[in-house]
């Protein structure tokens, strides 16, 4: 197609397939490329409110946050922050909001009182915090400690802090 024949078959476009982050960042490629092209081709009011909406929400919210997941110290802070801008992004669209935040509740594990110590290490977590985080060494952890923390969608965010998930138990 590109220099200028067709295929036998015709030109079919397929969606992007599998949905574990690297693809689900490929469809949100797809997405953007679709909407800088929709005047190349029809759709649907639907269609056309549906994609906008996709687009907004991986270029406000997931293309920061999936270039920061690769460092595994800035991890525990941008979790926090994603959940946070995930609540605020219930201003925007609440459905999709809810949806993100489901489904990413379903992966904090990485919040972990092991993990968290990761933070330590990220020069964006302020001294006080960390000064904290050190103080919150000394409580005892508990011998069965969740694997992930459980956060309520509808509750707020904006008190919860690192150091609470840090124990004796590292």
């Amino acid at each position: 197609m590109f220099l200028g024949g067709i295929p036998k078959n015709g030109i079919n476009f397929m969606a992007p397939a599998g949905l574990h982050r690297a693809r689900w960042m490929a469809k949100g490629i797809y997405a953007i490329k679709v909407y800088m092209f929709r005047g190349e081709f029809k759709m649907t009011k639907k269609e056309e409110v549906a994609i906008t909406e996709l687009c907004m929400f991986v270029v406000s919210i997931y293309v920061y946050h999936w270039f920061q997941a690769p460092s595994c110290r800035f991890a525990p802070r941008n979790d926090l922050k994603l959940l946070k801008d995930l609540k605020a992004y219930n201003k925007v669209n609440e459905a999709i909001a809810e949806v993100a935040l489901k489904k990413f509740s379903g992966h904090l594990w990485y919040l972990s009182e092991v993990l968290v110590a990761f933070a330590f290490f990220d020069e964006n977590v302020p001294l006080e915090t960390k000064t904290k985080m050190v103080q919150a060494l000394e409580n005892e952890g508990q011998e069965d400690t969740l694997r992930r923390i459980t956060i309520d969608s509808r509750k707020c965010l904006s008190g919860r802090e690192l150091q609470p998930r840090l124990t004796r138990t590292l």
